[in-house]
């Protein structure tokens, strides 16, 4: 998914390797997905594009910079990797259902935790507090 897919990437597809480009309805396109593959190794800030997939309960490998600080925990809500090699070995580790099954269960429990309307609300309460006073 994306607008930005670097041309000279486009070797690599083939059969098994679909680039869909902008998607529309990102919600229905992440409903045929088994596992989320997210490389994020520059830019700023949090990248909302990796919080979407674990909160939907999907496998998901990323990059550890992307997570800007959330308390998702390689090998338990996410896998993490910080090289290709290390992205590969990870998806050659999804093929274990009992791995994908963990993960997709630790990520819902701790994404409907931390992205809840209750969660948002105590913020927000939080802050009106702390500009009263």
């Amino acid at each position: 998914f994306g607008a930005k897919f670097p041309k000279e990437y486009n070797i690599y597809l083939r059969n098994d390797v679909i680039y869909n480009g902008y998607v529309e309805d990102l919600g229905a396109a992440l409903d045929d997905m088994d596992v989320a593959l997210i490389p994020s190794f520059f830019g700023a800030g949090m990248q909302l594009k990796i919080f979407e997939p674990p909160s939907r309960g999907i496998p998901t490998i990323t990059s550890p910079r992307g997570l800007a600080g959330y308390p998702l925990e390689d090998g338990k809500h996410v896998l993490l990797a910080s090289s290709t090699d290390k992205f590969v070995e990870h998806l050659i580790n999804l093929q274990d259902i009992n791995l994908r099954r963990s993960l997709s269960k630790e990520s819902l429990k701790i994404c409907n935790r931390l992205f809840s309307q209750e969660s948002f609300d105590l913020i927000i309460l939080d802050e009106i507090k702390k500009l009263t006073k």
